[in-house]
């Protein structure tokens, strides 16, 4: 929370003295909501106390040792959510400053129609041959990791297209960036694929991309690497990547554990598996025959990729049986949580031939990310516009003053919140003919409570439809949104449980 207030502030300390957060500030830690003021300022001043040691620890800790190496390291990564900003900027930025360096820019020259032609064609460039990422890697694999080492708003190279008229004064260097990425998150590339939420069109995330668990060659992992230094490249000049890619990714780039819950936020119809075998309990012959009647598995996982893949040594001819089902939950779980392991070891070496690695040492994962794509912008004049309306109209008050809010009282992660509230997503198209569906604004069901102001508006994600009570201010609208977006978020499969949140 202080770490929010100082970046909205645009500060880098904020004093004791004139800290009093205000509830609607407060709204997004509900675990300190019940605090008095005095206990916030108590917890504040101990840990600026715990930020002024920082950093002598950063000088004893070795940060090139991988998790689990040293007790000392892996305590002071993980307070890295407890670290203030101006402590991890000033360690960053000096790690970069102290490793840039200047040469000049390589050229390339990019043949966008061949990338255009296999498209066309609906193929995957399997070889990596065709698209234009593939080309790019082939004509800078060679250069020194120095080179990736740039200032500040530098190029890497000058490029060339290929049959097009065009000087590369910047413009198309941030283009042919923008195209890897749009390669990248398409089945043009195979090295990403869709997650499971957005294949099945369940749950959060779906416009989430998951490194491919079949791509394990030693020329993928090249490719994996090759994209870890665009990473790099992109936090030390400001060439920002647009990549959606998920905690699970992120978090392996810089030692942060996963957990359940970040397979859940990608696949959350991948442990309903797990989930039936928990849920037979018991004991004695009963609980085995009942079991035995419920579940046929035997030891092997269908994996992201949609490959079947052995848990144990010819797994699937081993059934699951009421005496196995726990260590097959074991490995079921082992499985999920380092299912891209080899994939994101190879983007983080390609990292951190760029960025030092203390220089992300303290970062969260949504740092990482942050300094890695900027933040996802939400164009609500195109939101807007493919916005239709069932028994209510855009001129109602209680819709104009929706928008209204929507551009003038939430900023651009609450407004990407409000898409994931609504749709399971947190970039739009960035055209109308991209929209699989338009949005959807229909009047709330009244359910008892006579008050309509009463209600939280609801949001149905398969159908990308908000349910919008007539709120009559701008105030009571973003308050009712504010705390559904920050409060609602625990979607439970849309059609697959009870279909609501």
């Amino acid at each position: 929370m202080y770490r929010d207030l100082c970046d909205k502030q645009q500060k880098d300390s904020i004093e004791i003295t004139t800290f009093r957060p205000t509830g609607e500030q407060l709204i997004y830690y509900p675990h300190l909501e019940r605090l008095s003021l005095s206990q916030l300022r108590l917890r504040l001043e101990i840990l600026k106390e715990f930020n002024s040691m920082i950093p002598s620890l950063t000088e004893l800790a070795d940060f090139t040792l991988p998790a689990g190496a040293s007790t000392l390291t892996d305590q002071v990564r993980g307070v890295r959510s407890v670290m203030f900003w101006s402590n991890k900027k000033t360690i960053y930025q000096a790690a970069l400053d102290s490793t840039a360096t200047s040469s000049s820019s390589s050229s390339i020259s990019i043949n966008n129609f061949q990338a255009h032609g296999l498209r066309l064609e609906g193929k995957t460039d399997w070889k990596l041959s065709r698209a234009t990422f593939a080309q790019a890697y082939q004509q800078l694999k060679g250069l020194l990791d120095s080179s990736w080492k740039r200032k500040k708003n530098d190029r890497l190279y000058t490029v060339k297209f290929v049959g097009e008229h065009s000087a590369d004064a910047g413009g198309p260097y941030r283009t042919s960036i923008a195209t890897f990425c749009e390669e990248l998150q398409s089945s043009l590339l195979p090295l990403f694929i869709k997650c499971p939420n957005g294949r099945a069109g369940v749950g959060m995330n779906r416009d989430k991309w998951i490194p491919n668990p079949s791509c394990k060659s030693a020329l993928f992992m090249s490719y994996y690497e090759f994209l870890g230094k665009f990473m790099g490249l992109a936090m030390r000049t400001g060439n920002l990547l647009d990549l959606d890619l998920p905690s699970i990714v992120w978090k392996a780039l810089i030692y942060q554990p996963i957990d359940v819950e970040d397979v859940r936020a990608i696949d959350i119809l991948g442990f309903k598996v797990l989930e039936q075998l928990k849920s037979v309990t018991g004991q004695g012959e009963i609980a085995k025959a009942y079991f035995s009647q419920m579940v046929d598995y035997k030891f092997e996982i269908i994996g992201s990729d949609q490959e079947t893949y052995p848990l144990v040594p010819n797994g699937r001819h081993i059934k699951v049986t009421w005496e196995n089902k726990d260590r097959f939950i074991e490995l079921y779980e082992k499985y999920r949580l380092n299912e891209f392991n080899e994939q994101c070891a190879a983007i983080r070496t390609g990292l951190l031939k760029v960025v030092p690695e203390k220089a992300i040492s303290f970062l969260t994962w949504q740092e990482l990310e942050l300094l890695v794509c900027g933040r996802p912008t939400i164009d609500v004049d195109l939101w807007e516009k493919n916005t239709i309306y069932e028994s209510c109209k855009a001129t109602d008050p209680h819709i104009r003053v929706f928008w209204k809010m929507v551009r003038t009282k939430l900023n651009d992660s609450e407004r990407s919140a409000l898409l994931r509230f609504v749709w399971g997503r947190s970039r739009l198209p960035l055209r109308s003919e991209d929209f699989e569906k338009p949005f959807k604004i229909v009047p709330h069901q009244r359910r008892g409570h006579s008050d309509e102001q009463q209600y939280l508006p609801v949001s149905h994600t398969c159908w990308f439809q908000l349910d919008l009570p007539a709120y009559r201010d701008l105030e009571t609208v973003h308050q009712k949104i504010l705390f559904a977006i920050t409060h609602c978020l625990s979607t439970d499969g849309d059609s697959t449980y009870n279909s609501e949140i």
